[in-house]
C-alpha cells in the first residue's frame, strides 16, 4: 500500500509545489503532442523518484535501447530495491517479448513504469502496452493548441484553460483529481 508523492512542478492555481501521488504498484503515463514538454516531465519525475528511492534502480528504455531479457532478469536480482523503468517516445517502443505487459499486469511488483508518448499515437494504438500504463489513471496530459483530452487517464478535463498552452504546462491526474501544473526543467531541492 501507500503512495509516493513525486514533486513535478508548481500548481497553476496557488503556485504551491505540486506532487503526483503514485500508488505503490501503479504506473505513470505522460501524454501530449510533440514539443509540449513530455520529456521534461519524464526527467522531473525520474529525479523526484530517485530522491524518494535513493537505492532504487533506474532503467532507461527507448527505440534504440529496448527492455531486454538481461534488464528484466536484473529486476529479480534487485528485488530488495524498487525499480523505475523510464520510457520516452513509448508509442514507438514495441513489446515483442511481453516484458512491459508483464510489468503493467503486476507480475513484477517492485517495478514502476513511467512512459511518455504522443497522445494521438496512443489513442489509436489498440493493444499497445502503453494503453495499459494509462489504465493506472495516473500521470499528466500536456496542453497544446488542440483540444486537451484526459480520456486515456479517465479524467474529464475542462475544455478551456485559464492559461494558454505552452511547453511544460499540463494537467496532473491522480487519485486526488486533476489540476493544472507548470513543470520546470528542474525543481529546486
Amino acid at each position: 500500500g501507500g503512495t509516493d508523492g513525486l514533486l513535478v512542478g508548481m500548481a497553476a492555481d496557488d503556485l504551491r509545489p505540486a506532487e503526483l501521488h503514485l500508488p505503490v504498484g501503479d504506473h505513470v503515463f505522460i501524454g501530449g503532442a510533440s514539443g509540449t514538454g513530455k520529456s521534461t516531465v519524464l526527467r522531473q519525475l525520474e529525479w523526484a523518484w530517485s530522491r524518494r528511492h535513493p537505492t532504487g534502480v533506474i532503467v532507461h528504455v527507448d527505440r534504440r535501447h529496448p527492455l531486454d531479457r538481461s534488464a528484466v532478469a536484473g529486476f529479480d536480482e534487485a528485488d530488495v530495491s524498487p525499480v523505475l523503468v523510464v520510457v520516452d517516445d513509448a508509442d514507438r517502443v514495441d513489446d515483442t517479448d511481453g516484458h512491459f505487459a508483464a510489468i503493467v499486469a503486476g507480475r513484477r511488483p517492485g517495478v514502476t513504469v513511467i512512459a511518455a508518448a504522443r497522445l494521438e499515437a496512443v489513442r489509436v494504438a489498440y493493444g499497445h502496452w502503453v494503453r495499459a500504463v494509462a489504465r493506472s489513471r495516473c500521470g499528466m496530459i500536456m496542453t497544446s493548441a488542440g483540444e486537451v483530452d484526459g480520456e486515456l487517464l479517465g479524467a474529464t478535463l475542462p475544455r478551456r484553460s485559464v492559461m494558454p498552452p505552452r511547453p511544460g504546462l499540463g494537467w496532473l491526474i491522480d487519485a486526488q483529481g486533476h489540476r493544472l501544473v507548470q513543470v520546470a526543467a528542474r525543481m529546486p531541492t
